[in-house]
């Protein structure tokens, strides 16, 4: 597979962009990941200071240009104000499926962000790439995860209880994708 190129135009909505990460971005992402809930839900390093996240911003070029990943911000519509992180990684280009990952500040959950970027990324890269699967494994115990997953047309299809700790599987499969007006978000979102 060739370069993944980010989305041109960006994806939005009325609410969210998805967006490259830039220079500018750090602060904030070390401010971000120093959440507990970040500490606790994400795979990030903690703690995430200044060299870490450049480490990962530079990690970022050479996962696109082979195909494997593409990680962006997602900011607000009106705003160039961080709300979190999005990403499809772990590209299978044989049986064309990612995986999603992704987690959001603080002061944005409960306000439809998740459901709203999870929405245009699948979206595209379902239409865009021809996946016919994307999977997503929260932790077993992260609930907010799971329902935002679920609203997003995600269906549980078992545990994972080899991993530490526990999560479940939760795959998006080409043709299932709600529709976007069925992606408002909600509570917990």
């Amino acid at each position: 597979m060739a370069t993944l190129d980010f989305p041109d135009p960006p994806l939005c909505d009325s609410g969210v962009v998805l967006q490259p990460w830039t220079e500018g971005d750090v602060d904030a992402v070390v401010n971000a990941a120093a959440d507990p809930a970040i500490v606790r839900w994400s795979h990030l390093p903690n703690p995430f200071d200044h060299a870490g996240v450049w480490r990962w911003f530079h990690a970022m070029a050479p996962d696109r240009a082979a195909g494997a990943a593409l990680k962006m911000k997602i900011a607000g519509a009106d705003e160039d104000r961080l709300l979190g992180a999005i990403a499809l990684m772990r590209f299978d280009w044989e049986t064309r499926s990612a995986e999603l990952g992704y987690w959001l500040a603080a002061f944005a959950r409960g306000r439809g962000v998740a459901t709203r970027a999870i929405g245009l990324l699948t979206s595209w890269a379902l239409a865009e790439h021809r996946l016919r699967r994307i999977d997503a494994i929260p932790d077993l115990d992260n609930d907010a995860s799971r329902r935002v997953l679920e609203r997003c047309g995600f269906v549980f299809e078992h545990e994972l209880l080899d991993r530490a700790p526990p999560a479940g599987l939760y795959s998006l499969h080409a043709g299932r994708v709600p529709r976007a007006s069925d992606l408002r978000g909600g509570p917990h979102s």
